[in-house]
């Protein structure tokens, strides 16, 4: 993780919580706490078969103990700071409460624009059904 901070909030978390954690990847690690999967690091991981994971299934599992299932539960297929899509104008239909708020966290996180309205200027809308 980039951001040292939050890793070292999310190590205390994860002691508080029974778990231990290794500075260093080693065949002891069952899960690769990483942001984007573009590095040797999380390509080791795979080949190894553990489970990359990020912050939000971190989150997710302190309220119940549940595999990774959802797109903000796996780590980015891109760089974080980079904008695959930058030049869109992104609305989505169909989705209310959480699903709603993952969508636009995940068009934010890919450097696209989100319009809570359908218009024009939209280049891509993501619709439930």
């Amino acid at each position: 993780m980039s951001d040292k901070q939050l890793l070292a909030t999310w190590k205390r978390i994860i002691q508080t919580h029974g778990g231990a954690v290794d500075s260093m990847f080693s065949s002891r690690c069952t899960h690769l706490l990483c942001e984007s999967q573009v590095s040797g690091l999380f390509t080791q991981a795979i080949k190894e078969r553990k489970r990359c994971i990020t912050a939000h299934w971190l989150n997710m599992v302190l309220k119940k103990l549940v595999p990774p299932h959802r797109a903000l539960h796996f780590p980015l297929a891109f760089l974080l700071g980079d904008k695959p899509c930058s030049q869109h104008i992104i609305s989505v239909t169909g989705f209310v409460n959480t699903d709603r708020d993952d969508l636009k966290l995940m068009v934010y996180l890919a450097g696209a624009k989100y319009m809570g309205y359908l218009c024009r200027s939209n280049t891509i809308l993501i619709c439930r059904e």
